[in-house]
């Protein structure tokens, strides 16, 4: 747990603040308008390794943004931080866990969530949030079941599909080098294995899309081969 104080120095800004500003703006919003005094924000993301960005960027940087924009606003700020893979009772599986740790979130009286979340178990933790009339902000990552339901109340996060389609855009160019590309391919029947995610996350699916969208010219032509 974290509590902040107006004198707490700025840090560097990063990349990942293009999101953390978004996502400050409908928290401040959410906390001002809160019926009852709401002092207590926390944020669950989804690991610390192998993507070190979680721990290494987005914690950091979300934390020392949001004392930034509500500190002003929000007596006594504090923040309670989780992590699905080091935080209380390892027993459990990392979905089941950040589960829990929502449900201790509230126990100690959280108002408002962000939540990196690590698969669609996620929706649980918005069912358990609307019963309690509290606003659950996705980060990064959908949280929708596959009805389409249970939903996060605000989704913030880049343009998945076209991450999928630059990734796609980068392997076309170098498909069109050639040999000539460090790659060293050929003019046909390049192989490729693609390995996606969950099938029931959606992002995999968004990035799949873009992805496919780049490359359907190149496989049309058998350039490439799955």
């Amino acid at each position: 747990m974290f509590k902040f104080f107006p004198n707490q120095r700025q840090l560097k800004v990063y990349l990942v603040l293009f999101l953390a500003i978004f996502i400050l703006t409908a928290s401040c919003n959410l906390v001002k308008t809160t019926s009852t005094p709401c002092n207590k924000i926390a944020i669950l993301l989804p690991e610390t390794g192998p993507a070190q960005r979680w721990e290494g960027s987005d914690r950091r940087e979300l934390e020392h943004k949001i004392a930034k924009k509500l500190i002003d606003h929000v007596d006594d700020l504090m923040l309670l931080y989780f992590n699905a893979d080091r935080n209380f009772d390892k027993g459990n599986k990392m979905d089941l866990k950040q589960v829990k740790q929502a449900e201790r979130a509230f126990e100690q009286g959280v108002c408002l969530l962000i939540v990196g979340p690590v698969d669609e178990t996620a929706t649980q933790i918005v069912q358990i949030a609307r019963q309690k009339n509290k606003p659950v902000i996705a980060y990064d990552r959908v949280i929708q079941d596959e009805n389409k339901q249970n939903f996060a109340d605000y989704f913030v996060s880049f343009d998945t599909t076209e991450v999928g389609r630059l990734q796609a855009k980068y392997i076309a160019t170098e498909l069109d080098r050639g040999m000539q590309s460090k790659y060293q391919f050929k003019s046909k029947d390049n192989l490729y294995v693609m390995i996606n995610g969950s099938e029931n996350d959606h992002n995999t699916k968004l990035l799949k899309q873009g992805f496919d969208q780049s490359l359907t010219t190149k496989i049309e032509a058998e350039v490439l081969k799955p």
